[in-house]
């Protein structure tokens, strides 16, 4: 299994923040959640690239169902989180000006 030593620390990072907040990771993590595997290759760094098995062991036994194999999955969940962003946001501006 993808073990978290052996994925570098800024690429859990990056996922974390994706899962957690939709935040778009960057070119090589955007493509591997989206499934262009080729695409992800030409964008890695080198640590990423020497560690691209187990991201990817990392990605399937770690990650929410529906936020990656597909371009569509890709985005509805970066969408997704905006959205939750900006509800909260809303809720603290309610709270404040009351």
């Amino acid at each position: 299994m993808g073990d978290e030593h052996e994925v570098p620390s800024h690429t859990v990072e990056a996922l974390d923040r994706y899962w957690t907040h939709g935040y778009e990771p960057g070119g090589f993590l955007g493509s591997l959640l989206c499934g262009d595997v080729f695409n992800a290759i030409l964008r890695a760094d080198p640590w990423n690239k020497q560690a691209l098995g187990p991201i990817v062991e990392y990605i399937v036994h770690k990650a929410p169902r529906g936020s990656y194999g597909t371009a569509q999955l890709y985005q509805d969940w970066i969408n997704q989180g905006v959205a939750f962003q900006q509800h909260q946001k809303n809720r603290v501006v309610d709270y404040l000006s009351n």
